[in-house]
């Protein structure tokens, strides 16, 4: 089994809206309107490369905040001491 990393965490997305822009992000507000758990998204992408640099999701009872950093370069893994 292969993962396709990194995936976006919504599945679908509705009524979406360029709400900011500067010379270096847009930000992107939108609704996954999945019937098991309903969440509006902001994101803000890279303008060049179009990759998400920070997500803030907001649901009922719940809100989570990504920030990503470091995109396309190599991370050291140590085992458990």
């Amino acid at each position: 089994m292969e993962l396709a990393l990194p995936a976006p965490i919504w599945e679908h997305f509705a009524n979406a809206q360029l709400v900011a822009e500067t010379k270096k992000t847009y930000t992107v507000s939108f609704l996954d309107p999945n019937p098991g758990y309903p969440a509006w998204f902001t994101v803000v992408f890279d303008r060049r490369t179009l990759y998400p640099m920070r997500v803030q999701m907001t649901a009922a009872a719940h809100f989570m905040h990504v920030r990503y950093v470091s995109w396309d370069k190599s991370i050291k893994l140590h085992p458990p001491g």
